[in-house]
This record gives structure tokens, C-alpha cells and sequence, in this order.
């Protein structure tokens, strides 16, 4: 049944507390492998390139294994990781359009302090709240070539009803804040002249939010279908 933002965020503890274990151990594994693979060759390009497909499968393996919990379909960690690898292109291209293109962009145009860019940048940040059940949709929803403009589409519509956008705000203003945040700590860590201050301002940060990001997020969906299907009946 639909709930109130409240119990959203209690049943978003209670499946991070269910499966810590399982989180825990695929974001260490995954930041361990991205550091190793980034110290061969120490450049912003890579660490970008990395971020790309690294951080998605963190998202992508929470989103699945928080689905199976929210649906009563429990399933092993290792068939988990075998959906979380079938599913990781069409999440990492979402990830990339929604939460970097869109948000990140919108962010980066806010701080420049510029009247201007702020409008436009809240405007892009407004924009892509309505594409963010496209991540959920990518790992929950049946296979498709087609599947992450199925995504998008699907995440504008569902978007839209029964004011489920208002239950995107939060994630929302959660990614726009670590944004914020990793851009002031790069800036500062430039500025002391560290070496490579974007990869340690950025790459853990979102190594250790992906999957409580990835179960609110998943969360909310399911959420959104039970009001659509309250509402259809």
C-alpha cells in the first residue's frame, strides 16, 4: 500500500539493515577494484571512465536486491550479481544521462553564483527529478533492447501521478548535496595542491552513498506502482 515519506525511509533502514552484509561487501569489493585499476594510471580521464561502470554496479545490484526483498522474491547473492551484470549497461547508460548529465549539470550551473545559470540549473534539476524512476526501471522491469527509453518514458509518466514526484525531491536534494559537497572538497584539495583531488573528492564518497541512494530510490518506485494500481482500481 502507498505510505507516508516516513515509512518509506524506515522500510529504506530496514532492507540497508536486512542486507548489509551483501551492500557491504560489493562496495568495498567494487571501490577496492576501481582504486587498483585508477593507481595503474593516475588520470582524471580514467578515474571519469571507471566512475562510469563502477558506481552503476553498486546501484545496480542494491536496486535488484532491495526489489527482490520489497516483492517477496529472495534470491542468492550470486544470482543477484548474475542480474546485476545483464543489467549494468542499461543502467550505467540512465546513470550517466539522469544523474550526471542532468543533475550534475544542474548542480554545477547553481554554484556558479550567475543569476542566469541558476534559473537554468534549477530548471535542469527539476527536469531530471522526472527521470529518476528510469534507474529502478532498467533492473526491475523485463529485458528490452529498448529498455532504458522505455525507462525514461515510463519514469516521466509515472512521475506525474498522484504527485509522486514529490517523493523524488528528497533523493534529489540527497545527490545535489553530495555534489556540493565532493566539488567543495575537490576545490579545496586542488588548492593544496594534492594529487589527485578529484578521484579522492569524488570516488568514495560515491562508492559509500550508491547503495543507500540505489534502496531509497528503489523504495519510492514501488511506492509509485502501488498508488498507480490503487488508483487503476
Amino acid at each position: 500500500d502507498p505510505a507516508s515519506l516516513g515509512t518509506l525511509l524506515d522500510r529504506t533502514v530496514e532492507l540497508l539493515r536486512r542486507d548489509a552484509g551483501f551492500y557491504a561487501l560489493v562496495t568495498v569489493v567494487v571501490f577496492g577494484v576501481e582504486t587498483a585499476v585508477y593507481a595503474l594510471w593516475r588520470t582524471e580521464s580514467v578515474g571519469m571512465l571507471l566512475s562510469a561502470f563502477f558506481t552503476p554496479f553498486i546501484l545496480t545490484a542494491a536496486m535488484i536486491r532491495s526489489a527482490q526483498a520489497l516483492t517477496d522474491s529472495p534470491q542468492g547473492a550470486l544470482e543477484t550479481l548474475r542480474r546485476t551484470a545483464l543489467r549494468l549497461l542499461g543502467v550505467a547508460i540512465v546513470n550517466f544521462f539522469v544523474v550526471w548529465l542532468c543533475l550534475g549539470f544542474g548542480v554545477t550551473l547553481m554554484m556558479t553564483g550567475d543569476f542566469a545559470e541558476v534559473l537554468m540549473g534549477f530548471a535542469t534539476l527539476a527536469t531530471s527529478c522526472t527521470l529518476l524512476y528510469a534507474l529502478v526501471y532498467v533492473c526491475v522491469e523485463p529485458p528490452s533492447w529498448a529498455l532504458p527509453f522505455l525507462a525514461v518514458t515510463r519514469s516521466i509518466e509515472l512521475t506525474w501521478q498522484n504527485a509522486n514526484v514529490r517523493r523524488l525531491v528528497l533523493p534529489a536534494l540527497l545527490f545535489t548535496a553530495l555534489v556540493a559537497a565532493e566539488t567543495a572538497l575537490q576545490q579545496w584539495l586542488t588548492a593544496g595542491h594534492v594529487r589527485d583531488a578529484t578521484f579522492l573528492a569524488g570516488t568514495p564518497a560515491d562508492a559509500l552513498t550508491a547503495a543507500p541512494f540505489a534502496v531509497l530510490l528503489t523504495v519510492i518506485y514501488f511506492d509509485a506502482l502501488a498508488r498507480e494500481s490503487r488508483r487503476a482500481t
